[in-house]
């Protein structure tokens, strides 16, 4: 093992000394022969392990030498390392470039060079030593065989992505259909259900289940799919923080436990959800049933979907059904093979093919397996290659879950020296972490391990070859580019990770878990992981790269300065400011900190004057970079992403003359460039992304700026202008996407030969574009998506023949687009054509040259004279469009225009607008039957003309009368009618495949035919009826007030939404003997008997008394709601009461004064709630109090609303009160002893006490009161045993608490906005459990109690705009375990605790994060 690790170590060192030998500085320090002398002993070195190979890897554990050979080598790599910085310092400090005139001058130097050349010496004879030992070394080298290593290739334009498509999973499909099944099957117990995927690391587990999540029954069945990936960590703590960021894509760290609990409660508790806890490790139950606990709440039938390498993790989990993932067969690993190999069977000898069987069989069936050893050999054609691969050693083992780990070492093996330590850099994350593309290649360069040789080309794009060919050999994996940011992620597979962490063995330290009692490690990565332990000094003696996760970092010695740490990610630290011990790293080249709370950078980070990489992600406090910042000559990426207080750079990043990338990102207050900035002539990319902030670029002149290759300024959109030149010659992307103050482009783009992609979209007031664009020749990508008030392009866009893509979806205004636009025929993407009615404009025909067009098309047809032009555009032949969108304007012959525009078989979305003909086009409504059919046959037909169009949207057809005979659809699963204004019927299907119907504004008498007659009987000699819409579960019905159904609503139906409309009868159109062949068994029935979910709105029944007697049908009604009702709720739909009614909701009812009592009937009612109902001044009393299962209650925006019914003391069930913005009521009936655990009142002006029975809510868990006129708060409030969170908010006539505070379990107290609030009681002391205590705009306050030093589990303490306050309490120093202090909108508190000058600092120097500012920052 330590002779592939010692072939890693060496590639770096060799790159450094090429450099260092032909310098000028190794001269002068007189180190130039023993550079060279070393040179040659690497030389012999590398030849011999090139030589031994894979052989070294068999020979079980390495010698002693070669440990010593890798431990003086990482030595010589680190003061190469030291030299190459003390060089650059050198030639930065040099007067006149004569670098001898400095070293000579400074004693320091002087001495320095002395040091440096005794350890070259030094490192020599250990070399010496070393080799000396080895008497058959020479031996060895000229005896064995070379050995072929992947080597780093280029990405080649064309081909295939990387990223794996789980659509392609092989050999899965069994098991996942199984799989599926499980999870969608009616589940009656109330436990969530577990399903478990059993089966050896690398098996696809993780994959698998990626697949299931993406097939559409789960995505029918289930709301919401949550993905959490466990590992080997079963905290349930760090458990619930990782499914908190799933369900609310929000940050963990940023919140406390209570608030995560509470999310993920309310979340859970809305959906019917899917949960994957991927990769789970623990055995413990206690610990999962701590955790399952937070679970129960979800909707009924919601499932886990568990993966596991134990089948006892299934077992201890209780899963009602564990699959044992089987390896895959032969056949599919060869496939998976050649996937990942690039080779496919046809291409290959069949002695390759052989080989390559053999080494399928040796991978068992593992996929990762398979994958790794298949990348291994991309691009080889030498069958010596692929022999090598199949006989080695490794790939022996009789047991396979050893056989596959070997595998992926030998994988790692045959990696190039260059890859291996770009792969094992990666040991330092932890397991499942996503790791940026651009960062990990950027801290690939700071350690050396990126080397462009002699060649021109940049060192980032040799790092992305990197990266892909750690792709190719799955040593990286799920490879993800946001579609907006193009930051592209990736992660490790666990098992890869393992072997990382296997092969480092002790040069990689894990704190909490790693023990460091061994005297002879030499930590070379350290990851801390959430510890506030003081690290060992002796782990970062010859520390490389450092990873703090949480917490924070210290050593429990002092850092000495010349330590060779050369990269440092600090994420989520616990302080407001960087550790100093960061700024000690002499040598550091990489500084990563994200998602930390301090606000500067200290001035000493500068004196790292061989930095490299500086980026400051998600810190939103802050607000400055070191003045000094232009020190940071080497400095070749800055990255400020998210940073809230910053407003501009610092003049002297002018100096930061190697400089090369620029990402300002979100940056919100960013307003300035300084003009400094065009000095750096060296920079290639400009990335300024949502700055909103910023008004103007830099004065200087761009002309410097002859480097640059990407400008991108998406998103300011206060920019209205751009330099008057852009003479950047080497400029190849300008992106200004959602600059809407852009009117005009300047003219000097025009002169951008180099440009290859310009993207304009969203630039909303770009009124046209510069006349010479036809100057871009090397145009590739042109944007203009959303461009919405371009009415004419240049006719010279036409010359752009490079032209692959010209979106133009969304400039509705184009009058037509320019002749000769057929001539593009490398287009791909268009987006928009306009048949426009100029003779300067491109006629549709054009569109029949252009063969490569896909994606998503918009025909608009403003005109058009000849209807022969429309079949000349051969729609039907471009194969490669998905959703076709065809609209019409005022012409004539529109049935023959659309008869012609047939769309490709292939296509998934169809849209007609605008159409005036009174028949649909042939192609959507005739059924071909196939020619020289044999007789027996009979109704054979074509497959179907569209087999795979998913959503199909008919609107505004004036003319159309009868909706009938469309072609067969069998994947349809959406279907919207709109606006045929004199249809009279709709008869189509059957659609096996829909799930959604919408039928809207259609004014004319019509009949909706959801079952035909069939050619089959039943057993008793009747017709079967046919269902149209067998799989229909969602039905929206708007503005049809004369629609009837024939016969009835499909059975399958869960989902029906009325507006604006008539409620009709029940039974069946026509004789009603024929209603029992409406039955489940055929697909219809009456009224649906799965329908759970009723909207209904400003709907007309035959009379006040009847007409809603349908409702007695639902019997699988769960939720209705009810909207716009202008009279009160009839009594016909009493009906309700028989029904198992969970979620009623009334809103926007004016017609209502009181609520019927028949409500109170609703024995099922779970969650009631009434909004807007502008009338409403009483419940009814006495029906309130019956609603047994109420379980949430919420009243709001019911101005006329006087009081509650005594009978709310009653609902014995219910869990949530809520009552927003009901002006008039003046009280609250008295409380009684329930299950009430949430209580909010907001906008109850006329509330001016609350009921001294709240002390009887000992279930009480939260209390809301905000914006009331509230005078006291009773003193039974301080006595609620289980009261968790307190907010008191705007309550303008308070004026303290009350004086007793048992509030045993409170964790979260906010006061704020009370302006006559004065005093804290001194019983705040008693608080035990409060973690967070917000303090906002309490004017008249002019002290704490003493007793907040009692706060012992006080996290959190924000005081903002209370300027009465002049101190803090002296036992603030006593709240050891307070993390954040935030001290806001007060000139006197910000003077006294100024953070190492003010008086009382002291007293809070001991809190990590402390925020003071005379401003208020909310």
């Amino acid at each position: 093992m330590e002779a592939a690790l010692l072939s890693g170590a060496l590639k770096p060192a060799s790159d450094k000394l090429v450099s260092l030998i032909a310098s000028e500085f190794a001269s002068i320090i007189g180190v130039t022969k023993d550079l060279a002398e070393l040179q040659g002993l690497f030389g012999d070195i590398t030849n011999w392990l090139s030589a031994v190979g894979v052989e070294a890897t068999d020979s079980g554990s390495s010698p002693n030498w070669l440990k010593q050979l890798k431990a003086v080598t990482d030595d010589f790599d680190d003061l190469l390392y030291r030299l190459e910085a003390e060089k650059h310092k050198a030639d930065v400090n040099s007067k006149n470039h004569v670098m001898a005139n400095w070293c000579c001058t400074k004693p320091k130097s002087a001495l320095s060079r002395t040091k440096m050349a005794h350890e070259i010496n030094e490192i020599k004879r250990r070399f010496a030593k070393i080799v000396k030992q080895r008497s058959d070394f020479n031996a060895i080298a000229s005896s064995t065989f070379a050995t072929h290593h992947v080597q780093p290739t280029r990405k080649t334009r064309g081909e295939l992505s990387i990223l794996a498509n789980t659509t392609d999973v092989l050999g899965r499909d069994e098991v996942k259909y199984n799989i599926v099944s499980k999870l969608v099957e009616t589940d009656t117990q109330e436990r969530i259900s577990i399903v478990s995927i059993a089966g050896l690391g690398g098996s696809g587990k993780t994959t698998l289940a990626k697949y299931i999540c993406q097939d559409s029954k789960i995505k029918n069945h289930f709301e919401a799919v949550f993905w959490v990936h466990v590992s080997q960590e079963f905290e349930v703590e760090k458990l619930l923080g990782k499914l908190f960021e799933s369900v609310s894509n929000e940050k963990s760290e940023l919140h406390n436990l209570q608030h995560k609990i509470k999310t993920i409660s309310e979340k859970l508790s809305k959906c019917k959800f899917l949960l994957v806890l991927d990769d789970v490790w623990n055995k413990e139950k206690y610990e999962w049933e701590q955790f399952e606990q937070h679970l129960n709440n979800g909707a009924p039938e919601s499932k886990i979907l568990l993966t596991t390498r134990d089948t006892k993790v299934a077992e201890v989990v209780k899963s009602a059904e564990i699959l044992h993932l089987p390896f895959l067969s032969d056949d599919d690993g060869w496939i998976l093979f050649q996937r990942s190999s690039g080779w496919a069977e046809e291409g290959l000898d069949p002695e390759f093919i052989e080989v390559g069987k053999e080494i399928v069989k040796k991978c068992a069936g593992v996929p990762i397996a398979i994958k790794s050893l298949a990348g291994n050999l991309h691009g080889k054609r030498d069958l010596k290659e692929w022999l090598s691969l199949r006989d080695s050693n490794l790939l022996t083992n009789s047991d396979i879950k050893r056989r596959v780990f070997e595998s992926l070492w030998l994988s790692y093996f045959l990696l190039s020296d260059d890859l291996k330590q770009c792969f094992l850099l990666c040991s330092i994350f932890p397991k499942g972490y996503y790791m940026e593309k651009a960062h990990l290649i950027s801290q690939w360069i700071t350690h050396g391990f990126v080397s462009s040789g002699n060649g021109s080309r940049q060192l980032e794009d040799i790092g992305s070859d990197y990266f892909d060919s750690l792709l190719k050999v799955s040593f990286l994996q799920d490879l993800y580019e946001h579609k907006v940011t193009g930051i592209v992620t990736c992660k490790m597979h666990d098992l890869v990770h393992e072997l990382t962490r296997q092969i480092l063995k002790d040069e990689i330290t894990v704190i909490p878990t790693n023990s460091t009692n061994n005297h002879n490690q030499i930590c070379r990565y350290l990851f801390v992981a959430s510890s506030t332990e003081k690290v060992e000094r002796k782990l970062v003696i010859k520390l490389r790269a450092l990873f703090v996760m949480g917490g924070s970092f210290a050593t429990d010695k002092p850092i000495k300065k010349g330590y060779c740490v050369r990269s440092v990610i600090l994420e989520d630290i616990w302080r407001n400011f960087v550790p100093l011990s960061v700024s000690k790293f002499k040598y550091l080249g990489y500084l990563r900190i994200s998602n930390s709370s301090f606000q500067e950078l200290p001035e000493a980070i500068t004196d790292c004057l061989n930095l490299k990489a500086l980026h400051v992600i998600d810190c939103y406090r802050f607000a400055m970079l070191p003045d000094s910042i232009g020190k940071l000559r080497k400095l070749r990426t800055l990255e400020l992403s998210r940073v809230g207080g910053l407003k501009s750079l610092p003049q002297s990043i002018g100096d930061c003359h190697g400089l090369e990338s620029l990402h300002l990102i979100e940056c919100s207050n960013f307003k300035k460039i300084p003009d400094s900035f065009c000095q750096n002539e060296n920079l290639r990319l400009i990335i300024i992304v949502d700055c909103r902030s910023l008004l103007h670029l830099p004065s200087g002149s761009f002309q410097k700026l002859r480097n640059l290759e990407t400008i991108n300024l998406s998103g300011c959109d206060s920019l209205e202008d751009l330099p008057d030149s852009f003479a950047c010659d080497e400029l190849h992307s300008l992106k200004l996407c959602n600059l809407t103050k852009l009117t005009v482009l300047s003219e000097s783009i025009t002169s951008l030969g180099n440009l290859k992609h310009l993207d304009l979209k969203g630039c909303r007031g770009l009124v046209e574009l510069p006349a010479g664009i036809e100057n871009l020749k090397k145009l590739v990508v042109l944007n203009l998506g959303d461009c919405v008030r371009l009415v004419e392009l240049p006719a010279g866009i036409v010359c752009l023949k490079r032209l692959v893509v010209l979106n133009l979806e969304g400039c509705d205004e184009l009058r037509g687009l320019p002749a000769g636009l057929g001539e593009l025929t490398r287009l791909e993407t268009l987006g928009l054509f306009v048949a426009g009615d100029s003779s300067e404009h491109a006629r549709i025909s054009e569109l029949g040259s252009l063969d490569r067009l896909s994606g998503k098309l918009k025909i608009c047809i403003r005109f058009l004279k000849d209807p022969d032009d429309a079949e000349k555009a051969n729609l039907k032949q471009k194969n490669n469009i998905r959703q076709l969108d065809l609209s019409f304007e005022k012409m004539e012959l529109e049935m023959a225009v659309l008869n012609f525009l047939e769309p490709p078989s292939g296509i998934e979305r169809l849209s007609i607008w605008s159409y005036k003909g009174s028949h649909l086009p042939r192609w959507l409504t005739e059924k071909r039957h196939l020619s020289n059919l044999d007789h027996k046959f009979e109704q054979t037909v074509d497959p179907p003309h569209f087999p795979h169009l998913t959503a199909l949207s008919l609107g505004h057809h004036p003319n159309v009368k009868h909706l009938t005979g469309l072609v067969e659809l069998p994947s349809l699963e959406r279907l919207s009618l709109d606006g045929f204004d004199t249809l009279e019927s709709i008869n189509i299907g059957p659609f096996p495949s829909l799930t959604e119907l919408s039928i809207r504004s259609m004014p004319h008498s019509l009949e909706l035919t959801t079952a035909t007659r069939a050619t089959l009987v039943d057993s008793d000699g009747l017709p079967k009826m046919q269902c149209c819409f067998p799989r229909l579960s969602a039905l929206d019905i708007f503005d049809c007030p004369k629609l009837n159904l024939n016969p009835c609503f499909p059975a399958s139906l869960k989902s029906l939404s009325l507006s604006n409309g008539i409620v009709w009868p029940v039974h069946p159109l026509g004789d009603k003997s024929e209603s029992p062949s409406c039955s489940n068994n055929n697909g219809v029935s009456p009224c649906s008997t799965l329908l759970n979910k009723l909207d209904i709105s400003l709907i007309r029944v035959p009379s006040c008394t009847s007409g809603w007697e349908f409702l007695q049908h639902l019997g699988a009604l769960e939720s209705l709601k009810i909207w716009y009702c202008m009279e009160q709720l009839p009594e016909s739909m009493r009906t309700l009461t028989t029904l198992q009614v969970q979620r009623l909701e009334i809103t926007n009812c004016s017609g209502l004064c009181v609520l019927p009592g028949w409500l109170g009937e609703l024995r099922s009612l779970q969650d009631l709630k009434i909004s807007n109902c502008v009338n409403l001044r009483v419940l009814s009393e006495g029906w309130l109090g019956e609603l047994g299962s109420l379980q949430k209650l919420e009243i709001s925006y019911c101005p006329s609303l006087w009081e509650l019914p005594e009978g709310i003391q009653h609902l014995t069930s219910l869990h949530e009160l809520r009552i927003y913005f009901c002006d008039a009521l003046h009280q609250l009936p008295e409380f009684g002893s329930g299950e009430l655990r949430s209580l909010d009142l907001y906008g109850l002006p006329c509330l001016s006490r609350l009921p001294e029975s709240m002390r009887s809510l000992t279930s009480l868990q939260e209390l809301h009161i905000t914006e009331c006129g509230v005078l006291e708060l009773p003193e039974g409030l301080g006595e609620l045993p289980s009261l968790r969170r307190l907010m008191i908010q705007k309550l303008p006539l308070l004026t303290s608490l009350p004086v007793s505070l048992d509030l045993i379990n409170l964790e979260f107290l906010n006061i704020s906005y009370c302006e006559a609030f004065d005093q804290l009681p001194d019983q705040l002391g008693k608080l035990r459990s409060l973690q967070t205590l917000f303090i906002w705009r309490l004017p008249l306050l002019t002290c704490l109690p003493e007793s907040i030093g009692q706060l012992c589990a006080l996290r959190t303490l924000d005081i903002s705009d209370c300027r009465g306050l002049t101190s803090l309490p002296s036992s603030i120093q006593r709240l050891t375990g307070l993390q954040n202090l935030c001290m806001t909108g007060n000139p006197v508190l910000a003077k006294r605790y100024k953070q190492g000058a003010g008086k009382d600092w002291h007293l809070i120097s001991h809190i990590p994060d402390v925020e003071i500012n005379e401003v208020v920052s909310f």
